[in-house]
């Protein structure tokens, strides 16, 4: 992807070289611009300096309940759950929790007017940044909040970073003398928060909160208390089944009811059964029903991807980022289960996109 002309993003087909669509926005200029690795989500500052995010390619701007001013978008995690972004009035970093775009974290005096580029660790849990003037490189550990540690590059000014796959290696572009180098960093983040009698029903109260900052930390605490975690969360998160067939039927063909009445109870009844009831809409909208029931199912069908996330999904799609940041055997059982829910469900989505992830990082 690329972003032009102040108001313009292009996604390319690389294999071919090729635009594939393009987007247009009223920015009038871009204030730092991130894609997700998925590249389904566009995070930039117009020339307010007000972050923005839209989905792709439809170009859709999604609301952000929280609004502060000059904010820099940087990078995505890997998982795409997360935004990190800079904050130039008030020198400090913000993550954005990408699912209600709430800030999850802030770390304040970074210097951020001397950093010249960073780097998102595959495990969610480090981000690289590096200063140009003193050739330090700083490994911020979200976890905690603080730093996890730093090294010097010898005053060489750094204009890249990047981490290879599994996070054991980061590899810096340096000038004048145009040199790559290539670090040992797998010590500062194997070393992960522990609980060593974790508070779980605590964590998992926290998990549905509406406070991010606390649900957040409940993702790491769940994440660093192992086996106790995925035990605990896969007896309480279930692969998602589809409605009943019997009553999805049912509400289906009131759809078509000659009472408003029935029709408008029926449409608020799928509504409320959410993704349960998608493979049951998606059938009836192929069997080609009425006009009516038309207009009724692809407007239900519209909403899932629209609807704002209520605590008992955001606590299971927190509990999946948990499953992935352990990582350990059991967690990715549990993760396979949950992937094995209906197609259409968000939480099913998030479980084979961890699953994947984890397919390409060493077994810990």
């Amino acid at each position: 992807m690329s972003a032009a002309g102040h108001e313009r993003v292009t996604r390319w087909d690389v294999t071919t070289g090729r635009v594939r669509d393009t987007v247009s926005y009223d920015a009038r200029a871009w204030w730092g611009v991130a894609f997700s690795p998925d590249g389904t989500t566009l995070a930039f500052g117009d020339r307010e300096r007000r972050l923005r995010l839209a989905d792709l390619p439809s170009g859709k701007e999604r609301p952000l309940p929280e609004q502060s001013t000059d904010i820099a978008p940087q990078a995505f995690s890997a998982d795409g759950r997360t935004l990190v972004t800079i904050v130039h009035s008030q020198d400090m970093y913000q993550l954005y929790e990408v699912a209600t775009g709430r800030v999850r974290c802030s770390i304040p005096k970074i210097r951020e007017g001397r950093m010249h580029a960073l780097a998102f660790h595959p495990g969610g849990r480090v981000l690289a940044a590096c200063y140009s003037d003193s050739g330090t490189i700083r490994l911020w550990d979200f976890a905690t909040g603080v730093a996890a540690g730093e090294f010097k590059t010898g005053g060489r000014a750094v204009h890249a970073l990047v981490f290879n796959g599994d996070g054991n290696v980061l590899a810096t572009a340096e000038g004048p003398d145009t040199a790559i180098r290539v670090w040992d960093v797998s010590g500062f983040w194997k070393a992960r928060p522990v609980l060593a009698d974790p508070d779980l029903e605590s964590l998992w109260a926290d998990l549905a909160g509406d406070d991010p900052a606390k649900a957040y930390q409940a993702v790491w605490g769940l994440a660093g208390s192992s086996k106790k975690s995925a035990t605990w969360i896969g007896e309480r998160v279930r692969p998602v089944a589809a409605a009943d067939p019997k009553r999805t039927a049912a509400l289906i063909a009131d759809l078509d009811s000659n009472r408003f009445a029935v029709r408008e109870r029926a449409a608020r009844a799928l509504d409320e059964l959410g993704d349960s009831a998608a493979p049951a809409l998606r059938k009836a909208l192929a069997d080609g029903p009425s006009m009516e029931a038309r207009e009724r199912i692809e407007g239900l069908l519209a909403k899932l991807g629209q609807r704002s996330v209520p605590p008992e999904l955001a606590r299971a799609v927190r509990a999946v980022e948990a499953l992935e940041y352990a990582g350990t055997p059991e967690a990715r059982r549990v993760l396979e289960k949950l992937a094995g829910g209906i197609a259409e469900a968000r939480l099913t989505r998030e479980a084979k996109s961890a699953v994947e992830r984890l397919s390409r990082r060493p077994t810990q």
